[in-house]
């Protein structure tokens, strides 16, 4: 008969699967004013055990300096003041994301503009990135605006303020641009555009 083994052997080495990692902006505006908070959110990213870095920088001709940084989570918060400070500037919002599963990276950038006027607060859910099923052949972005709240332009009461909301697609020329109270634009697979849910 054989001997037993003396010596039990050692367990594969673990691969870790491959994982995407991407790193998501969302709740950032093209424009905002020096009114009030804003706090930028990267939860939208996909990946597994995710870290966040965050860094603002501000356009100071010609180059941009770093004038804040995250700390450690998937939100951003940037104060009112330090809006007010770059008033009339350019700032871009930085995010780097790392997966401490697999250690794989992801950065985005994304560019705001502060204006000294009062302005709407416009931003569409998933940022510049949207990933969608097309499972059922329908694409469903929504839209998310406020009143300003301060400066020229600033709505007091807001009860019986109608936010209407313009949509348009590019590059296709054959989708038609849409205004309406609704938030939410669907477009089903043939390319035709309903408003609303």
């Amino acid at each position: 008969p054989t001997p037993p083994p003396t010596s039990v052997p050692s367990a594969p080495p673990t691969i870790q699967p491959d994982v995407p990692v991407k790193a998501v902006i969302s709740n950032l505006p093209g424009v905002l004013d020096t009114c009030q908070n804003i706090t930028v959110d990267g939860s939208q990213s996909f990946g597994v055990a995710l870290q966040f870095n965050w860094i603002l920088l501000a356009d100071r001709g010609d180059t941009f300096a770093e004038i804040q940084f995250g700390d450690g989570s998937s939100l951003f918060s940037v104060d009112a003041s330090l809006l007010e400070e770059n008033s009339g500037s350019l700032l871009r919002v930085y995010l780097s994301v790392l997966s401490s599963f697999n250690g794989e990276t992801s950065s985005v950038t994304e560019e705001v503009f502060v204006s000294p006027k009062a302005v709407p607060l416009v931003t569409i859910d998933g940022g510049g990135f949207i990933e969608v099923s097309t499972a059922d052949g329908l694409l469903r972005l929504t839209g998310r605006a406020t009143l300003p709240a301060c400066g020229d332009g600033a709505v007091e009461d807001t009860t019986n303020s109608t936010m209407v909301y313009a949509w348009s697609m590019r590059p296709s020329s054959d989708l038609p641009s849409l205004a309406g109270p609704d938030p939410m634009l669907t477009v089903n697979r043939p390319g035709v555009v309903a408003d609303g849910p």
